[in-house]
């Protein structure tokens, strides 16, 4: 009987060693499954901390717009940026954006290490203004996702008008990447614009480039290259200047300067502090290598009411021209036939030509704005640029344009009015777009285009850079 007791004491002992056993086995497999996964977690809390990180570096990259940590990636490239960017999600929408040409710009961030980990980041710029970002941070192999997509803010459009904008007669070839933002604009205009190629888009308080935020000043030679007058006095020309000092330019300076006699010069300059009067043509007659107009007055531009009273290039240019028509206050002409700005030689290119009609007042002409009827064979860029607003009798371009011409229409705050636009077929009309503008302030040089009118894209691209960074955060996501 003592031995059937022992028996079963020891079965009993033995079972209960059995069960502790097994019971330590699962606590152990438990406890050591509760260690991986506790630091699984960690390193995923870590690895989203690392991609807010990146998240907030963009952030303030955009909106104080400076991108010297970035490199920048050619959009047509975009599957050359790292897996780990590609991989992400949020990604495959970006990359169908930049299959169909509306995403302008990438930024793509060096790998940066933190805390143990990295993160990397990339900006998106659409073509609507809006930016997305994705960041991805990556600690122990835990890998975790931020995206954020803020609103558009100062989209740029190569016609931007904050007021009203008006034509009475409409008669136009087709343009290409043609978008206009418009305050008011009348539903029948509207609907002319959009069958010849405009997108419309309603603008409301926009913060548009302006030509007041310009530094003048830097517009200005300095004295010392001065043909003819100086700063403090004033300076009629009754007969044909010349290159004086040897240096290729005509200059001609002045506090008020009139023009009274014809000038036909290469190079030539005019830079008055106050009042220029234009009451004859300044020319460009015969077979030129180039052409480079200056005109710089601090306060008006005055055409007169004679024919003659114009700027006019008749000859044969093989290096294309490039005009600046600046004045402080206002740039004006009460009548006369023809035009202010009249092209009629052909241009037969091997550079891109340049005019730039620019200024923080009105610009008030009632006849032909520009009037060209000479043949372009390669870009023609025109930025009509005035803060207080356009009126003009009509834009006449009836030259062909085998490369196309690109057109600019700024009016921070006013309205834009022609009576007629007259674009006749092939002259290839077209918007000039914010990656045209980017592109000649960065590559001008290397284009053919003079450093001085180089400075101006350069100008212009700033402001809508600072106009139209970072705007409100609309999506925050996080993966």
């Amino acid at each position: 009987m003592k031995g059937k007791k022992r028996g079963m004491v020891l079965a009993t002992v033995l079972g209960v060693l059995a069960v502790l056993s097994v019971a330590g086995a699962v606590a152990t497999y438990m406890i050591t499954g509760e260690t991986k996964s506790t630091s699984s977690t960690k390193s995923s809390v870590e690895a989203l901390k690392l991609a807010e990180s990146g998240a907030e570096v963009a952030l303030t990259s955009l909106k104080n717009n400076y991108f010297t940590s970035f490199s920048e990636i050619d959009p047509s490239n975009i599957n050359s940026l790292p897996a780990r960017i590609r991989n992400a999600n949020g990604f495959s929408e970006i990359q169908a954006k930049a299959n169909n040409g509306e995403i302008s710009e990438i930024y793509l961030s060096q790998p940066q290490n933190l805390n143990n980990g990295e993160y990397q980041v990339a900006i998106f710029r659409g073509t609507d203004g809006t930016y997305t970002i994705i960041s991805v941070g990556e600690k122990n192999n835990s890998l975790r996702v931020v995206e954020v997509v803020t609103e558009s803010n100062g989209t740029f459009y190569p016609f931007s008008i904050n007021g009203k904008f008006d034509v009475g007669n409409l008669n136009s070839d087709d343009w290409t990447e043609a978008e206009m933002g418009v305050a008011e604009i009348n539903s029948e205009l509207k609907t002319e614009l959009e069958n010849i190629g405009f997108k419309i888009h309603s603008i409301t308080n926009p913060n548009l480039p302006k030509a007041a935020e310009i530094n003048a000043t830097a517009l200005y030679p300095d004295e010392s290259a001065c043909d003819y007058g100086d700063y403090n006095s004033d300076i009629t020309i009754s007969s044909a200047p010349s290159d004086i000092n040897g240096d290729g330019t005509v200059t001609i300076c002045g506090k008020n300067i009139t023009v009274n006699t014809a000038i036909n010069e290469d190079q030539l300059t005019l830079a008055a502090k106050k009042d220029i009067y234009v009451n004859n043509e300044i020319t460009d007659k015969g077979h030129k290598s180039e052409w480079n107009l200056e005109i710089i007055a601090g306060e008006n531009l005055v055409f007169g009411t004679s024919s003659h009273s114009k700027i006019k290039y008749t000859g044969k240019t093989d290096n294309g021209y490039n005009t600046l028509i600046y004045a402080g206050e206002s740039i004006e002409k009460s009548g006369g036939s023809g035009g202010l700005l009249e092209v009629k030689g052909r241009q037969d290119t091997s550079t891109i030509s340049n005019v730039f009609i620019v200024t923080p007042g009105t610009i008030d002409v009632n006849a032909k704005l520009v009037h060209q009827t000479g043949k372009t064979d390669l870009l023609t860029n025109y930025i009509i640029w005035a803060d207080k607003g356009i009126y003009a009798e009509n834009i006449h371009v009836t030259g062909k344009g085998t490369q196309g011409r690109n057109w600019a229409m700024i009016v921070a705050d006013g309205n834009a009015t022609f009576d007629k636009w007259q674009f006749a077929k092939n002259t290839n009309p077209s918007g000039l777009t914010y990656q045209e503008i980017k592109n000649f302030c960065e590559n001008g040089t290397a284009l053919g285009i003079p450093s001085f009118y180089s400075d101006l894209y350069c100008e212009l691209k700033n402001q809508i850079d600072s106009n139209g960074g970072l705007g409100k955060i609309k999506e925050w996501k996080i993966y």
